[in-house]
């Protein structure tokens, strides 16, 4: 038998690689390497760190810290959008024929930014990320709102390069990709099976108490002022005060070296009947969500929303802003509008208060169950990214 026949009945190898191995990108290549078959895996990660820095070397990083396993003889390249491709091509000459798959979770024009010298920083990383789209054989976008906003950015950016580059780029870029999103797990074991709402009208829960969740990272593009100032107006509402709801409040996770002040201030002035406050375990994570009511989002950007879904998979109400990938499974009732994060603030506090105090509002909404959120489960997901590695 030649050598390429007997490879043809054993699995194929397959190389992953993270170039910033933020927590949902763990989540998400960690579910592909349990979940697909015929295929054994490398999986090789840089640490989520030094970001700019990262975006520019990881190619060299990779290279120069894992030549040997890089050359090991490939089937496929499963990568990040982080990646340099080009780079790494060009350095482990083995790779440069491996059909690749590139993963978008964000992209590099929507972020945003702190300053102007942000701005002129991430140039690097959108230029890198349109040079790794056009490099690869397939490239997948974790929702419709992310793959819009890249395919508008390298549109926009082509357009103010001095020299130029042919707009053709762009349909090249869309022509092989698609969306398909980062999956949740169906499963029931680390949330009890909760798949509605808690919240119901005229219990003694609904009446005197609510869990009220906002989980994300302590970083300045979330927004948690916005939400904490929400709070605050939330209280002094006649209607509020008027219904008797006692609002218990989950705050968390992940936090860095700098954490925003509004986190501090909001526990020395006022933000009350705090329950939980900070990172926590997986476990504990998921049985908190399967025992709140709301979960609440005032994120500047959210390529997908990962954490929003698994909340609302568990029961969650959601409360979000009318933006970025959250129409595409929240439904327009429970979004609201604004311009400004002090408009936003008061809009967010109406909007609460409508679902928090039927009878008392005079726009409440009537009480409802969660969303359906089950096409994001890795039951009707893990058999589409099989598929499209298979195809590479």
């Amino acid at each position: 038998m030649e050598f390429h026949e007997f490879r043809s009945l054993m699995n194929k190898k397959a190389l992953l690689l993270s170039a910033y191995d933020a927590e949902s990108h763990r989540h998400w290549h960690q579910m592909l390497t349990n979940s697909i078959t015929g295929y054994e895996w490398t999986v090789i990660t840089l640490p989520a760190r030094h970001y700019f820095w990262r975006a520019r070397s990881n190619g060299l990083s990779f290279v120069l810290d894992h030549r040997e396993r890089l050359s090991a003889g490939y089937d496929v390249l499963i990568a990040t959008s982080m990646l340099d491709l080009a780079t790494l091509r060009g350095l482990v000459p083995e790779l440069a024929q491996v059909p690749t798959l590139i993963y978008f979770h964000e992209n590099q024009f929507e972020y945003p930014l702190r300053d102007a010298a942000s701005e002129h920083r991430i140039l690097n990383a959108q230029l890198t990320s349109i040079v790794t789209a056009l490099c690869a054989n397939r490239v997948l976008f974790n929702s419709e709102y992310n793959q819009r906003s890249f395919l508008s950015g390298v549109h926009k950016f082509i357009k103010r390069m001095p020299d130029g580059l042919s707009p053709t780029i762009v349909d090249e870029i869309e022509n092989k990709s698609t969306v398909l999103p980062v999956p949740i797990h169906a499963g029931t074991e680390d949330h009890g099976g909760c798949s509605v709402s808690h919240f119901e009208s005229g219990n003694d829960k609904a009446v005197n108490n609510v869990d009220l969740v906002w989980a994300h990272r302590w970083e300045f593009d979330k927004q948690p002022d916005v939400f904490f100032n929400a709070l605050e107006k939330l209280y002094v509402m006649p209607e509020f005060k008027a219904s008797g709801v006692r609002v218990r409040l989950h705050v968390m996770g992940q936090s860095f070296r700098k954490v925003p002040d509004c986190f501090q201030r909001a526990l020395e002035h006022g933000i009350h009947n705090v329950k939980t406050w900070g990172y926590q375990s997986r476990e504990d994570y998921f049985r908190i969500l399967a025992n709140s009511d709301f979960v609440v989002s005032t994120a500047l950007h959210d390529f997908q929303g990962l954490g929003m879904i698994e909340a609302i998979h568990r029961g969650c109400i959601p409360v979000a802003p009318n933006r970025v990938a959250y129409p595409e499974y929240i439904p327009k009732d429970l979004l609201y509008e604004a311009e400004d994060p002090e408009q936003e603030s008061k809009a967010l506090a109406v909007k609460l208060c409508q679902l928090l105090c039927p009878g008392q509002h005079k726009d409440a909404h009537a009480p409802r169950t969660s969303p359906d959120v089950s096409g994001y489960l890795d039951d009707q997901l893990i058999t589409q990214y099989q598929a499209e590695i298979n195809t590479l």
